[in-house]
Parts: structure tokens; sequence; C-alpha cells
């Protein structure tokens, strides 16, 4: 079974990183007197009206020159920064997510840094538990577009839209817009960008 079409049901946040990584599609529950037929039919309602599909991949194995220092010994990348109780990434992620579309999110990551912080963990938690893939790297990347060559050619379908969303900075949609909107523009790939004014 593809797991793309399994429902996976599940109280704890162990198992949502399981399932998203497995990119099973998740009907969250507290515990088990959550699970009725009702809520089990209603999830797959929701998940049958979402019928386009689209890749976001999200570089984050750049050579960053904002580290801050997390502890004496350990710096951290910008993205695992705390901005009022929420990481960077867990705001790139409530960012980049979708009400209409079935989303795959990949992450690439330094190797390293997976190392020293849980990142799987910490992904998958920035995208809800959605399905995604993490590719590790040894080295730097030198930038979004050439991180997405180490992407396996297998988790990027030529029929499914494309988002390269930049791993950090925190998308901002103008006002009453969402990914969505970006989206439902029907092109066959898009990149976020940052702009500045100095």
């Amino acid at each position: 079974v593809d797991p793309s079409q399994t429902l996976v049901v599940e109280d704890s946040t162990k198992g949502f990183e399981a399932a998203s990584r497995a990119g099973c599609r998740m009907l969250r529950v507290s515990n088990p007197d959550d699970v009725t037929e009702s809520s089990v039919k209603s999830r797959i309602r929701e998940l049958e009206s979402l019928t386009e599909e689209v890749t976001i991949v999200i570089p984050l194995a750049g050579p960053y020159p904002e580290i801050w220092q997390a502890r004496e010994t350990l710096e951290m990348p910008l993205y695992l920064a705390d901005i009022a109780g929420e990481s960077v990434l867990e705001l790139i992620g409530e960012s980049l997510r979708s009400r209409r579309y079935v989303v795959t999110y990949i992450f690439i990551v330094k190797e390293s840094v997976a190392k020293a912080f849980d990142i799987d963990a910490l992904c998958a938690k920035a995208v809800n538990y959605a399905p995604l893939k993490i590719v590790k790297v040894k080295m730097d990347t030198l930038s979004s577009i050439h991180t997405i060559l180490h992407v396996p050619s297998e988790y990027i379908a030529d029929n499914t839209p494309l988002l390269v969303a930049d791993g950090n900075h925190i998308p901002v949609w103008k006002e009453g817009q969402s990914l969505d909107d970006l989206l439902g523009s029907h092109a066959d790939a898009a990149m976020t960008v940052v702009g500045s004014i100095d």
C-alpha cells in the first residue's frame, strides 16, 4: 500500500513523526476515545478533497553567517532560534501550510546539524507532521538552486509543481493571502525570495 494512501491514527509525538517520515496521512487524536467512525470518515473526506499535489523544498544546508550562541560550546543555526516560543523553522512551516493542496515537504540539512540537534523531529513538527523527507548533506551548499541538486530525483515528480522556499527567512504573505494563492496560479515551479530595503 502506498503510504500516501494510508491513514494513520496516532496520539503521540513520536507516532506523528513516524507517520510524517513515512509519507502517510494522519488523524491526530488525544486518546482512544477520539477514534470514532465519524472522525475517521471526516478526515478521509477532508483528504479526498485535496486533489492537487505540490512539493516544497526547504534548503537548510547553506553556510549561514547568522549563527548565534545557544550554549557556551554549541553554535545553533538561525532557523533553530526561538522567537516568542517558536523556532524560525516552525514559523516558516506555518507560513508554508496549505488547506487546498497535498503537500510533501523536503528539507535539506547538513549532517553535522542533524547530529547535533533532533532535526528529524524539529522538521516534522515545523510542518505539523505532514509528509516529509529529509536529505542530509555533508557540506554547505552554495544556494537554494544548488541545494536542489542534492535531492534524489525520485523525491520530485515531473508532474507535480515545485516550490523552493528559503529556509532562513519566514515568508510573509500580503493580508488575506496565503501559500494557496501562489499555488493557485498553476505555475510549474516557484521560489520565495527575500526583499530588503537598506
